[in-house]
C-alpha cells in the first residue's frame, strides 16, 4: 500500500499486512522495501505498517513491528551495499 505523504514528497509504504496473524519475515519486508526502491527511488520511501494494528493482539503486533524493523535494516543495508 501507498500513500503519499505532506512532507517532503515521501511516499509511506505499507510492507506487513495487519489484517493477519501472518509474521511476514524481515526478509519478505526487505524485498518490498527493495522492489520500491527499483520503482520510486530509496528517497521518496517511508517504511509503515499498512495501517493500524489495533485488530491484533499486543504479542503479533509486537512480533510485525519487530520484522518490520529487522527488514528495513536489511533493505538499508543492502541498498548501502553491504
Amino acid at each position: 500500500m501507498f500513500c503519499q505523504s505532506a512532507w517532503g514528497g515521501k511516499i509511506g509504504l505499507g510492507v506487513i499486512d495487519i489484517h493477519t496473524d501472518f509474521l511476514g519475515p524481515a526478509e519478505l519486508v526487505r524485498d518490498r522495501i527493495l522492489h520500491a526502491s527499483e520503482v520510486l527511488g530509496p528517497e521518496r520511501i517511508e517504511v509503515n505498517t499498512d495501517c493500524g494494528l489495533r485488530t491484533r493482539t499486543w504479542e503479533v503486533s509486537l512480533e510485525k513491528m519487530k520484522n518490520m524493523v529487522e527488514g528495513t535494516r536489511l533493505a538499508e543495508a543492502a541498498l548501502n551495499g553491504s
